[in-house]
């Protein structure tokens, strides 16, 4: 059974503000994971990616897989991370304190969840520098997004992962995708094994670019 997108993106959203719920102010000075955004900058840059235009433009053609997302020229350049970050920057900038930046994508979250249970999930739409998508994959990419930015808050913070089954289950075939291969049965990766090497959030272990072989130069299969 296919898991619901809207579903697993709500709930990977409320572990992501359950994990800082708890965060001192000050700590949401902390340089990341994912540097040089501090703890606030990141939890500003998954207010802004889980947003959603106001009107979704309409896409034509063969809808690409969530995969293609990730595999878009842009993202090798240095000049699109550095937008991301300081676009993030900016932003955080705005937001009197990091309990702001929490409270303001909780906010985020209920709108975005509110309007996708009434979309067409599987209508085209087009994403800009990927071309036609199904709603719903591209929905797929959001969840990605905060799952492995989740990771980085629990990484910061040298907290457990937060998570979820129903988010871990939406990112594996996009992984896999990236992959463009079966991982061996010898790995015996869990979701979980696979979306934090996957994106980079844990290095790859001998005993695991062993059974990989080849396959473990492909790893992080999204930066």
């Amino acid at each position: 059974m296919e898991t619901d997108v809207v579903v697993a993106l709500d709930a990977e959203l409320s572990a992501f503000v359950a994990a800082l719920a708890r965060v001192l102010d000050r700590d949401f000075a902390r340089v990341t994971n994912c540097p040089p955004w501090t703890l606030k900058e990141l939890v500003v840059h998954v207010d802004i990616t889980t947003r959603l235009p106001v009107r979704w433009p309409r896409g034509s053609g063969i809808p690409k897989a969530a995969s293609e997302y990730y595999r878009r020229v842009e993202r090798a350049s240095s000049a699109y991370g550095q937008q991301n970050v300081e676009r993030a920057q900016l932003a955080a900038a705005e937001c009197a304190s990091g309990v702001e930046a929490v409270e303001r994508l909780a906010r985020t979250q209920f709108d975005v969840i509110d309007r996708l249970r009434g979309e067409d999930l599987d209508r085209v739409i087009d994403v800009p520098a990927v071309g036609p998508m199904l709603l719903r994959d591209y929905i797929a990419t959001r969840v990605v997004g905060v799952a492995a930015h989740g990771l980085d808050v629990s990484i910061t913070l040298t907290s457990p992962p937060s998570t979820t089954q129903s988010a871990a289950a939406v990112c594996r075939p996009i992984l896999l995708d990236l992959l463009d291969a079966d991982l061996p049965s010898s790995l015996r990766w869990t979701d979980d094994d696979l979306l934090a090497c996957g994106t980079g959030r844990r290095p790859l272990r001998d005993p695991e670019r062993a059974a990989l072989g080849a396959l473990h130069s492909r790893f992080p299969l999204i930066s």
